[in-house]
């Protein structure tokens, strides 16, 4: 007598799960039943495009599963603990931590951007202290090879005085200088 085998049989006889007796009727009624070997074909390449795949779940899945089946079991089930790039410690809280990479890179220039406007805010408030505005701040000093240029700034010019000041303050005390 020929079983007639169902879709749920060829994929339990694909996962290896029928027991002896069960599989060599299987495989007799596929060696004589074509419609059976042509659904076998088809889950065979299902089961191998599955079986390639290799995803790991996320930990915030694994865990409604896992809590699912502790309120269908009625058993209380651990939940996985979360390490530092899914999660941020808050407190007594955990947070979901997503980085965007263009966010970082937008970040990034605008730090720059940020950078070089105070940069050059900082220099034109230095270079307005005690000079006419007319007054170039470079100035090319001689040399025998090549033009060099020097940056005249005064603000660093009275910050530098101000120092060798307390130094020769010091040194006259009788303080020993490095």
């Amino acid at each position: 007598m020929q079983r007639n085998f169902q879709d749920n049989d060829i994929i339990r006889f694909l996962y290896d799960e029928m027991d002896r007796p069960e599989s060599d009727a299987f495989l007799d009624a596929l060696m004589q039943d074509e419609e059976l070997w042509e659904r076998y074909e088809h889950f065979q390449q299902v089961v191998e495009g599955v079986s390639q795949v290799k995803e790991e779940p996320k930990a915030a899945s694994v865990a409604k599963v896992m809590a699912f089946v502790a309120a269908t079991a009625g058993e209380p089930v651990a939940q996985p603990k979360q390490s530092w790039p899914d999660r941020l410690k808050l407190g007594k809280n955990w947070l979901p931590i997503s980085i965007n990479l263009n966010a970082v890179v937008v970040m990034a220039l605008l730090l720059f951007i940020s950078i070089g406007v105070t940069g050059s805010f900082l220099k034109l408030k230095r270079a307005h202290i005690g000079k006419p505005s007319s007054e170039s701040l470079v100035h090319q000093v001689e040399s025998l090879d090549e033009p060099l240029f020097e940056w005249d700034d005064s603000g660093l010019d009275q910050e530098l005085d101000d120092i060798r000041a307390r130094l020769e303050g010091l040194q006259s005390e009788g303080d020993p200088i490095l």
